[in-house]
């Protein structure tokens, strides 16, 4: 019924890969745009021409851009199901520590009821009789 070791930690190499892919690409645009050593020592000797770079293909920025965006949804999305994973596994788990069995939470639920029912009725009848005093 729950996840299993290996398929928690599948999960968690499937989303380090991620992060390192997208800090990869961020790295290699970042660079793109930085001036390499050719081009450093061309301009600092200012004896050699500056070689010359081709600009960046538009479509691939946009094909980057249109990848970073569907990233940062997913990341939202990724977001909200691990926080609704943590609440409901949290939840378990200190429920666990207070009640061992379905059986028992169940019991401690019904005698809660009770109690409030017993303390509703004491506090109407204390003021049905407070009422007649008066």
């Amino acid at each position: 019924m729950l996840p299993n070791q290996a398929e928690l930690d599948i999960a968690a190499y499937t989303l380090a890969a991620t992060i390192s892919n997208l800090e990869d690409f961020a790295s290699r645009l970042q660079r793109a745009d930085e001036p390499t050593d050719q081009e450093l020592e061309a301009f600092v000797s200012s004896t050699d021409p500056v070689p010359e770079r081709p600009p960046l293909d538009r479509d691939e920025v946009a094909h980057l851009m249109a990848f970073a965006t569907s990233a940062v949804e997913d990341a939202t999305a990724l977001g909200e199901h691990a926080q609704r994973l943590l609440e409901l596994s949290r939840g378990f788990y200190y429920e666990s520590l207070n009640a061992t069995t379905v059986y028992e939470r169940s019991q401690a639920n019904i005698a809660a009821w009770l109690r409030e029912q017993a303390s509703r009725i004491e506090g109407a009848s204390g003021d049905q009789s407070r009422a007649a005093q008066a």
